[in-house]
């Protein structure tokens, strides 16, 4: 077995939700022995963790720290978009391309490019699209491997933007890259070292993502979106807002794998 196949389970080992699991099943076990009283402390334990997992604080202000790494790539203001005025966006004389990380994808024929992609792919896909008429000079770049179906993720996401009408200008596609350290490979050896690329990826994905690009030597700038962590100063607090959620875990286990990947700087 390879390092980074054991570096994969102990990820897996390491989330949120395999804690639960794990303490449960050793539980259940201790249970089974007739060890009544560790089966009771593991199951305390577990509880306890659950609820630690589940409801919003420690999810929500870790989830929000990640997230808040990169700032929006621009702020909306009563319907106006105000775009950063810097070098990178203002210096046409060099390519400048807008890249959509891959998301996943399922497939079945019977269905349009835009009913395939998981929504959180449809969400970067929307983003890149806007970024991108923000400077007519960019071109953008779908990107992304798809095992199971005639068509790469990139390409049913590019006949995805085509049926959200961006149609005016071409758009390129990273066939076969399968993470995002792939991704930022095949980027730079399609375009070369310090190419400019404005990044559309998750905001908890952002941080990792913008460390492998600038790795391989792109000039990259990034445009976080699907964020998961709102704060609406408008909306009253309701009792339902401090319920436990399984959500939580979710937002956990997706970012001990990041932080994780980040510590080990994994491809």
């Amino acid at each position: 077995m390879q390092l980074p196949e054991l570096l994969r389970i102990l990820f897996n080992l390491l989330k949120p939700s395999s804690h639960l699991l794990i303490v449960w099943v050793v539980g259940l076990l201790l249970f089974v022995a007739n060890r009544r009283r560790m089966a009771l402390r593991c199951l305390v334990i577990g509880l306890l963790l659950l609820l630690i997992y589940t409801l919003p604080p420690l999810p929500r202000f870790l989830m929000g720290r990640l997230e808040s790494t990169y700032p929006p790539f621009s702020v909306v203001l009563l319907g106006e978009a105000v775009a950063p005025s810097d070098s990178f966006t203002q210096a046409a004389s060099d390519s400048l391309f807008v890249l959509v990380l891959g998301a996943g994808a399922d497939y079945d024929p019977a269905l349009p490019p835009g009913q395939l992609l998981s929504s959180t792919q449809m969400v970067r896909l929307a983003e890149g699209i806007w970024v991108a008429r923000l400077m007519p000079e960019a071109v953008l770049v779908t990107s992304a491997y798809f095992e199971h179906s005639p068509h790469s993720q990139a390409e049913l996401t590019r006949r995805a933007a085509k049926g959200l009408g961006y149609t005016d200008r071409p758009i390129q596609v990273l066939e076969q890259p399968k993470t995002t350290c792939e991704e930022a490979r095949a980027f730079v050896d399609a375009h070369g070292r310090g190419t400019r690329v404005l990044i559309v990826t998750s905001a908890a994905h952002m941080r990792r993502a913008m460390a492998l690009f600038t790795t391989f030597g792109a000039e990259n700038m990034a445009a976080p979106c699907d964020f998961k962590v709102k704060y609406n100063p408008l909306r009253p607090f309701r009792w339902s807002d401090a319920l436990p959620s399984w959500k939580h875990i979710d937002w956990l286990d997706e970012l001990m794998k990041e932080e994780l990947a980040i510590f080990y700087k994994s491809c």
